[in-house]
């Protein structure tokens, strides 16, 4: 067994137990195993030979955070991409203002530079990627685009105002 004296002369009882205590906190609140609430897909594309095409394992996240937070990680993995295997569709330079979720919508809102592309089928890669992207968030079954804050229209003409699944052209 610990010897008491030891105890209190090394480092005293009570920072003993607060350190007891600690560890056992963190032990308790770190998950067990993992379960479908705590993986998060962002949504990327991979070129086959110049065409590119949605990445069919999606790229995932694991944690336990809440629904707002869940969506700035995945959204700010979208926005800067670091895996140069994975394709966004987000234009350099875009970026994540805030997210908002107002009952099922998620609202993102990007600056400017997320019209800095052009061509419709890019214009429909980026909202599929951003849609399917926002609907990974707890309790969002919609998601609206923000540029700097206004609803307003893509560079090609779209409007994406409380997009569901099935508005998502394949």
């Amino acid at each position: 067994m610990i010897n008491d004296k030891f105890l209190n002369e090394r480092f005293g009882i009570k920072k003993f137990l607060k350190i007891l205590l600690l560890l056992l906190i963190i032990i308790f609140f770190i998950p067990k195993t993992v379960s479908a609430d705590n993986l998060y897909k962002a949504y990327f594309y991979v070129d086959h030979d110049g065409v590119y095409e949605p990445y069919g394992e999606d790229y995932i996240f694991y944690g336990n955070f809440l629904a707002i937070e869940k969506g700035y990680i995945l959204f700010d993995n979208v926005v800067h991409n670091q895996n140069e295997k994975l394709r966004s569709f987000v234009p350099k330079g875009t970026k994540l203002l805030s997210i908002k979720k107002e009952e099922d919508n998620l609202l993102v809102n990007f600056s400017e530079e997320i019209k800095n592309y052009g061509g419709s089928s890019w214009e429909q890669d980026l909202i599929k990627q951003l849609v399917l992207t926002g609907l990974q968030v707890d309790g969002v079954e919609n998601v609206t685009l923000l540029i700097n804050g206004k609803l307003d229209t893509l560079a090609e003409g779209t409007t994406v105002d409380k997009f569901e699944r099935n508005d998502i052209v394949y």
